[in-house]
């Protein structure tokens, strides 16, 4: 589609590890997700969309019993955000593939023994891909923990909401969808957690907006207002 420059897809918005401060709803997380559609089918129509970033979040995109099979049929590699838990396997298995051109790999310690076990986990991963990093929960997890091992780290701010003008004019759904388990295209994952509309149907009729448009949504982690997050180096310095 003319103008269309980046998909985040989220595969199953299912997820085992029930964190407390997760962003997306508990009843989102334990619900069953049966679309019907096949990974191929997925693929076929993501790969429709023509030269677009793809990235694939969730939930625990892992939990999606056809993400292999998924990340094999696109035809480009995709970034990948994921806790590592309930398994690695798939990441090394689509990185062997070239299917997978960055990793997200988000630390949550009370799935750990230690952060150490994490740590081996994200490099045995790191061994398979291309690029990876780490991302923490500012408020909930220990970046000392992690810091010294020579990963990028993302803090990302879920706790802290940032001010911005009411009315703010956003460009969040001109180039960029998000597309759901079940095909509906949203301007950005917020819209969609507070039911704000979406932008149609991917296996029906959608559109991109023709220019920014209104946002009066605060959102801590907005993309959009380039505060995704607070990246540092291996030392702890911002970089």
């Amino acid at each position: 589609m003319t103008g269309l420059r980046s998909v985040v897809m989220v595969p199953t918005w299912v997820c085992p590890n029930n964190c407390s401060y997760c962003s997306v709803p508990v009843d989102w997380r334990t619900r069953s997700e049966d679309s019907g559609i096949s990974p191929e089918a997925w693929a076929e129509r993501i790969n429709s969309l023509g030269d677009v970033m793809l990235d694939w979040t969730g939930g625990e995109p892992a939990c999606y019993p056809g993400i292999v099979d998924l990340g094999l049929a696109l035809d480009r590699p995709v970034a990948v955000t994921s806790s590592l838990k309930p398994r690695i396997d798939v990441w090394q298995e689509l990185g062997d593939a070239g299917a997978i051109r960055h990793i997200t790999c988000s630390y949550h310690r009370q799935l750990w023994d230690s952060a150490s076990d994490f740590l081996r986990a994200a490099e045995e991963v790191a061994a398979h891909v291309p690029g990876i990093s780490i991302s923490i929960v500012r408020g909930h997890e220990s970046i000392e923990e992690i810091v010294d091992r020579g990963f990028r780290i993302g803090i990302n701010l879920y706790d802290h909401p940032i001010v911005k003008s009411r009315r703010k004019m956003c460009t969040a759904g001109v180039h960029n969808i998000n597309v759901s388990p079940d095909g509906q295209v949203y301007r950005c994952w917020q819209w969609q957690r507070l039911g704000q509309g979406s932008l149609g149907n991917l296996w029906g009729t959608w559109h991109l907006l023709p220019a920014p448009a209104q946002c009066d949504i605060l959102c801590a982690n907005c993309y959009f207002e380039g505060q995704f997050g607070v990246e540092v180096g291996k030392e702890g310095d911002p970089c």
